[in-house]
């Protein structure tokens, strides 16, 4: 359970009729919590997110921000929230919290038979755009063509904590990995910036025509290099994008009267062949 509770905490929750056929409210984290010996009540129409913490020495700490007590909270959505112990606050809170509670209903056995005939499981939220969060590419942003380091040297511990940053808040989602730059790449490949990662595990000018070149994905951190170090690109994708051999993407690119240059981004029409490429339903050229 993400909010577990025990003797004598108090939890105060919209359980009304509309949030229960919604999904929002379930009865039984309601029931786990009496269980735990919890006081429980029921304010309808309640929208606030607050927690008030108080430890055995009185000491108090308050909690407020956007997030649910829910695993989309916990797993999927972008929150934020504040904490404070200044002793104003915290007294403000706890007197909010006493009016709630005197403004509630007890949420007991009866209620939760009740609560339980109207309850519905809530409809997964639909992806605007057919993308996962995180993923959404801006196609009028530069687009590169990279190539992915013939043996991938280790990261920087400032590098290493960026992409472990990233994995914990889009990995869930996302495909998350480095794009190993050239020195002084840094100020030329900034976050917004699209790239197409061709691998190309043999020290090669470029990739064999049969290597593997991945989805769009965008830069979400640059991180700069050091004097044992290389500068890191932080990618991520979608990962139900298809892949494609990068004869594919060199013919595509060749089709609009231009070329790869390693050193730039794709010229426009090239840049918008390839979106065109990837957006297509028959993805019968990827693998």
């Amino acid at each position: 359970m993400i909010l577990p509770l025990s003797v004598n905490d108090t939890v105060v929750v919209d359980g009304s009729d509309d949030a229960l056929a919604a999904g929002s409210t379930h009865p039984d984290a309601l029931a786990t919590w009496l269980s735990a010996g919890a006081h429980v009540w029921s304010l309808p129409g309640l929208h606030a997110k607050v927690v008030l913490l108080e430890d055995a020495d009185g000491a108090r700490t308050a909690i407020v921000g956007s997030a649910n007590i829910s695993d989309r909270s916990n797993s999927q959505l972008i929150e934020a929230v504040v904490t404070t112990d200044d002793h104003d606050c915290c007294q403000s809170i706890s007197d909010e919290l006493d009016r709630w509670v005197g403004m509630a209903d007890p949420v007991d056995v009866a209620w939760l038979q009740h609560a339980r005939t109207l309850y519905r499981e809530p409809k997964p939220p639909r992806r605007a755009g057919g993308r996962r969060r995180g993923t959404r590419l801006d196609r009028k942003a530069p687009l590169w063509v990279g190539m992915s380091a013939p043996v991938a040297e280790p990261l920087s511990p400032a590098a290493e904590a960026e992409y472990k940053h990233v994995v914990q808040n889009d990995g869930r989602r996302a495909e998350v990995e480095w794009w190993q730059l050239n020195d002084g790449d840094e100020g030329v490949v900034v976050p917004g910036h699209n790239v197409i990662l061709v691998s190309n595990p043999s020290d090669r000018e470029e990739p064999v025509g049969q290597a593997t070149a991945w989805g769009p994905a965008k830069v979400v951190r640059v991180v700069p290099g050091s004097e044992q170090h290389r500068p890191v690109a932080i990618l991520v994708r979608d990962p139900e994008l298809a892949r494609y051999r990068f004869s594919h993407v060199r013919a595509t690119i060749a089709g609009t009267g231009t070329a790869i240059d390693w050193e730039r981004p794709l010229d426009v029409r090239a840049a918008a062949a390839l979106y065109r490429m990837w957006s297509a339903s028959d993805a019968g050229h990827g693998e």
